[in-house]
């Protein structure tokens, strides 16, 4: 039996059998605060909102990619008609490494998720709106239990948009990964066609906890990740495997290398590897 089967297989007994037993107290493990970076509306004016997800302390929940074990956490942002919602953007996830050389990647205490939203440019002023995030997610400590929570917020359209929540977005955006963050001056990355790759990157400053965090797909699989920070210079080597008898539905695979700024704030390097000439296993 495969590694993998049996760490889906003890997942699957955490999550069904907790449940069974919190049944009657039910526990608010994750509680959401949907906010937004302007107090109004205005007319064509972009915005971002944000589902705040404090989670109870012991506990975390998973990023988009949860590791070796888990599920991701998932929100839908629900705008008024007429509106538009971008994609989800998640921070630098955590990295928790659990008993049998389980790896796993997600948050705890708190975390904002955040998207830019897109208002019509006829908004007739003084209207009430609705704005509300709906999320799933797998929160664990000893054990592990599924759960949902929404929020709502409602504001007015004006002819000025007014800030609000300032340093609370700031705070997050800045732990959202990039391209080409501040710190980076420069990066290569090569990748073989056996999937072996290197990630080099040259820092401004050099930063600490440096970390891999692969991105999601069902067909490729991440190991043997070393990492060496020399001076002002890391690099970062690994392998991808590309599963036998899965089908391959992306071009690029996302990764993100997170790293700690000079203030010890949580920060990312996007990059995207060409992943369609890896070679499948012949088998598992």
């Amino acid at each position: 039996m495969s590694v993998r089967l049996l760490i889906w297989i003890g997942l699957i007994a955490a999550v069904l059998v907790p449940q069974l037993g919190f049944a009657a107290s039910k526990p608010e493990l994750v509680k959401a605060q949907l906010l937004a970076d302007t107090s109004n509306v205005k007319s064509g004016t972009p915005f971002t909102i944000g589902v705040l997800l404090t989670i109870t302390p012991g506990w975390h929940i998973y990023w988009i990619n949860p590791g070796d074990s888990g599920l991701a956490t998932s929100v839908s942002f629900k705008v008024p008609k007429g509106f538009e919602a971008g994609p989800v953007r998640f921070p630098v996830p955590q990295r928790f490494d659990q008993p049998g050389n389980v790896v796993n990647f997600g948050y705890e205490e708190e975390v904002l998720l955040l998207a830019t939203v897109t208002p019509p440019a006829d908004l007739p002023v003084g209207q009430s709106l609705e704005f509300a995030a709906d999320v799933k997610f797998l929160c664990c400590n000893q054990v592990c239990i599924r759960g949902s929570t929404k929020s709502r917020l409602t504001f007015e359209t004006s002819h000025d948009a007014k800030p609000a929540n300032e340093q609370l977005f700031q705070r997050w955006e800045r732990q959202v990964p990039l391209p080409k963050p501040p710190e980076v001056i420069q990066s290569h990355l090569d990748l073989q066609s056996d999937g072996r790759g290197e990630i080099r990157v040259e820092w401004a400053k050099s930063p600490t906890n440096v970390q891999l965090f692969p991105g999601p797909s069902e067909a490729l699989m991440v190991s043997e990740v070393s990492i060496k920070t020399t001076g002002n210079a890391s690099t970062i080597r690994f392998v991808i495997h590309r599963l036998a008898g899965l089908e391959l539905r992306q071009s690029l695979y996302p990764m993100v290398v997170g790293y700690a700024d000079a203030e010890g704030l949580r920060r990312g390097l996007e990059m995207n590897m060409p992943v369609s000439a890896i070679t499948p296993a012949s088998h598992q």
